[in-house]
């Protein structure tokens, strides 16, 4: 049996054919934002106390943050990683991910994406300037966490983080809207995404790779579009982890939403388990 178990891998071998290695476990954290109120907490919200100790447990299981520009050159067969990792991926701008998040992160040498939503970078209120909003990080505060070396930025679109349920009309986030040309679709799709590119190369001095969609909603023609656009790399809220190795594709990514509730000792015995 051993000597036929060494000839069939010689065979492999001389016809060049290639072993498929063990696929790379890639969960990748989902936050949006994070306060030191208790009563503030929400189903988007966590303290920065929890947020600690996630990282903290993560790390006494032996596991590390990788960016996504590593993740890009791993799946393009320029990066070795044997590590357990894992990535953070913090959606909205909120000012809370410089005053809280950063801090954390900077305390465990961690590294993370932050998505930002164009207009609302800098701002306390809605356009006109009368309707209060979560306050939304600056400029320069993005530029700060970015020359650290641990926050890339992403694109979360100019203007298009816009839902109403009630509106069923109304386009959602990104996606096409029933009977809506196609060629206004893809121009007024392209305008916005470019809008924001523009301003982040203007403000941070690079050009961003990776799409955050609003809301998590996508669909073939926005895989597309942005593929045109030359992103490598989109985000979803579908829930999950990712098994990657060379050549994988990294578009339509899923993620593990983080909350109050998350019990992060089970949930990595269940990533261990798969």
């Amino acid at each position: 049996m051993k000597k036929l178990i060494i000839a069939i891998i010689m065979i492999l071998i001389s016809s060049n054919v290639v072993l498929a290695e063990e696929a790379l476990k890639v969960p990748i954290l989902m936050l949006h934002d994070f306060t030191d109120n208790i009563e503030n907490i929400d189903a988007r919200t966590i303290t920065s106390e929890k947020f600690k100790e996630v990282l903290t447990i993560l790390e006494q299981n032996g596991y590390k943050t990788i960016t996504f520009e590593e993740l890009s050159k791993f799946v393009a067969g320029e990066l070795k990683i044997k590590d357990k990792v894992f990535l953070i991926a913090i959606d909205d701008g909120y000012r809370s991910n410089y005053t809280k998040a950063y801090p954390v992160l900077k305390e465990k040498n961690m590294r993370a994406l932050i998505s930002i939503i164009g207009w609302s970078v800098g701002k306390k209120t809605m356009p006109g300037g009368i309707v209060p909003i979560n306050p939304h990080c600056s400029w320069s505060e993005l530029r700060k966490m970015q020359n650290s070396g641990l926050i890339e930025i992403g694109n979360h679109t100019y203007d298009m983080h816009k839902y109403d349920e009630n509106k069923p009309n109304e386009r959602k986030g990104t996606i096409i809207n029933k009977g809506e040309n196609i060629l206004l679709y893809r121009k007024i799709f392209s305008e916005d995404i470019i809008k924001l590119s523009n301003l982040i190369y203007k403000n941070l001095g690079k050009r961003e790779y990776v799409f955050c969609y609003p809301y998590g909603m996508y669909d073939e023609i926005t895989e597309k579009l942005l593929d045109d656009l030359g992103y490598k790399i989109t985000l979803t809220t579908d829930e999950g982890i990712n098994y990657l190795s060379n050549g994988s594709s990294l578009k339509k990514l899923k993620r593990v939403n983080i909350t109050m509730e998350t019990d992060m000792e089970r949930l990595i015995e269940e990533w261990e388990m798969k």
